[in-house]
């Protein structure tokens, strides 16, 4: 028998805040474009709107990918996910 796999959480602030700048970009958006861009694969993209939390190293690749097709910048977007990455981790 394997070892039991950790459940990973989900955060739905996250998934809510990705879906905003994702609908922001509008026509520009595709999913292969945001993997190529910050350097994860596809799959991993889609669990991201499936509310699972990208690992903070991504968050300013991740703020620099949405920042030209939105009216905000990649520091404000930045700011955005580690707040909500931070009180994410504090609900453990």
């Amino acid at each position: 028998m394997g070892a039991k796999k950790k459940k990973q959480r989900k955060c739905p602030d996250m998934r809510e805040l990705l879906w905003d700048y994702r609908r922001q970009m509008g026509d520009h958006y595709t999913d292969s474009k945001m993997a190529e861009s910050i350097g994860v694969t596809l799959v991993t993209v889609r669990r991201y709107y499936y509310g699972y939390m990208p690992h903070r190293d991504l968050h300013w690749p991740i703020a620099r990918f949405f920042a030209p097709y939105t009216e905000v910048a990649a520091k404000v977007i930045h700011e955005d996910m580690k707040k909500t990455w931070t009180e994410w981790r504090l609900q453990r």
